[in-house]
């Protein structure tokens, strides 16, 4: 059994949801912002350092949530038009130790512990986790130590994360649920995402 302390998230939420109208991080789902129920799934898992990346623009109003005594790290993306890559560089560069590392996405509001340890237990020294339902490819996305140093050192912020990743061995991690799929970018997809999930 892997140490769960030997892991840690980087949540990306450094987007300006444009197409959204308002900051998918304080989207709700089960009466917690969508970035409350992220946190408190890899809290419940064990995760060491919990990393959000963030914007100027949602500082405070993420400050106003009940997020204290998690081991969270803010990290504040003042070039949102680099890219998510670069999102992720920074709160990588936040990291501790540059240990086994989940990615997460701020419009997932689901970080399922089953999910999350099965993951744990297939990373190793040689590659990447990702989450599969019926041979298709979700999130979150687990990368070992030197994937994370790898990125770390990358020059190039205009990178896509999937694309660098294809380099690296993947393992994937069949799960239970087609939650990992969800990918929340319009008002449409909300009120579609309510409607599967039984969200009023």
């Amino acid at each position: 059994m892997r140490e769960k302390n030997n892991f840690s998230v980087v949540i990306l939420a450094a987007g300006l949801s444009e197409r959204m109208g308002m900051p998918k991080m304080f989207l709700k789902w089960h009466n917690l912002t969508f970035i409350e129920n992220i946190v408190e799934g890899y809290s419940k898992f064990g995760c060491k350092e919990i990393i959000i990346v963030l914007n100027e623009r949602d500082k405070l109003q993420f400050e106003n949530l009940n997020l204290s005594g998690r081991g969270i790290i803010t990290v504040i993306n003042e070039h949102i038009d680099y890219g998510r890559f670069y999102s992720l560089k920074l709160g990588l560069s936040t990291l501790s130790d540059a240990g086994n590392c989940f990615i997460n996405n701020v419009d997932s509001p689901f970080a399922e512990l089953t999910i999350l340890s099965s993951m744990s237990q297939l990373v190793n020294n040689d590659n990447y986790v990702v989450s599969v339902f019926q041979k298709r490819k979700g999130h979150p996305v687990l990368i070992n130590k030197k994937i994370v140093n790898d990125i770390l050192s990358e020059k190039d912020f205009s990178l896509n994360i999937n694309v660098f990743l294809k380099k690296y061995n993947c393992s994937l991690c069949n799960v239970h649920t087609e939650k990992i799929f969800v990918n929340i970018n319009t008002i449409e997809d909300l009120k579609i995402f309510y409607k599967i999930y039984n969200e009023t």
